[in-house]
C-alpha cells in the first residue's frame, strides 16, 4: 500500500513538473495525469516510466525495445475507401504518432513513430489489415531507425 502511495505522489510530481516546463509538454501532461486517474481509479500501481536508453551504433532497429520512427507506403485499393482515417485510429489507440496522406501515385505513405513494439504492431496492420473496404497489395517500410525523442506530437491526416 505504500508503495502504492509513493508511486501515486511521484505521477502527481511529475504532472505539476511537466505543467512548469510550459505548454510543449501538454502531452505529457495528459497522459501522466491519465496514467494517474486510471491507477487511482483501479487501486493498482503501476510500474514507475523508465528513462530511454541511447542505441549502441551495432544494435539493428529491429531489436531495439525504445522509440522508433519508419516511413511507410501502401499499395492496393487504399484511396477513397477511409484507409487514412483507419491508420489515424490504429496509430492512435497504439498511442503512436506521425501522419499519412495519400499520394498521386494512388498509394497511402506516412510517417509512424513510438515504442518498437507497438511499431511492429503497426506495421503488420498495415501489410494486412487496413480499413474494412480496402485491398492491400504491398507495403513498403523505409528508414526505420532508433530516436531519442518524437518529431510528431499526435499522429495527422495530411491532405
Amino acid at each position: 500500500m505504500r508503495g502504492q502511495v509513493l508511486h501515486v505522489a511521484t505521477r502527481v510530481l511529475e504532472c505539476l513538473l511537466a505543467l512548469v516546463i510550459g505548454y510543449g509538454c501538454l502531452w505529457l501532461i495528459l497522459s501522466s495525469c491519465k496514467s494517474l486517474f486510471s491507477i487511482m481509479a483501479t487501486g493498482i500501481a503501476a510500474q514507475a516510466p523508465t528513462a530511454t536508453a541511447v542505441v549502441p551504433a551495432q544494435a539493428s532497429a529491429s531489436s531495439y525495445t525504445g522509440l522508433l520512427s519508419v516511413q511507410f507506403e501502401v499499395y492496393g485499393k487504399v484511396q477513397k475507401v477511409f484507409f487514412r482515417k483507419y491508420t489515424q485510429l490504429t496509430a492512435q489507440k497504439q498511442g503512436l504518432t506521425g501522419w499519412v496522406q495519400n499520394t498521386q501515385r494512388s498509394t497511402v505513405k506516412g510517417v509512424i513513430e513510438g515504442p518498437a513494439a507497438n511499431i511492429t504492431f503497426m506495421k503488420q496492420w498495415l501489410r494486412t489489415k487496413g480499413s474494412p473496404k480496402s485491398r492491400i497489395d504491398r507495403c513498403e517500410f523505409r528508414n526505420e531507425r532508433p530516436v531519442e525523442l518524437r518529431l510528431y506530437k499526435t499522429f495527422a491526416i495530411k491532405t
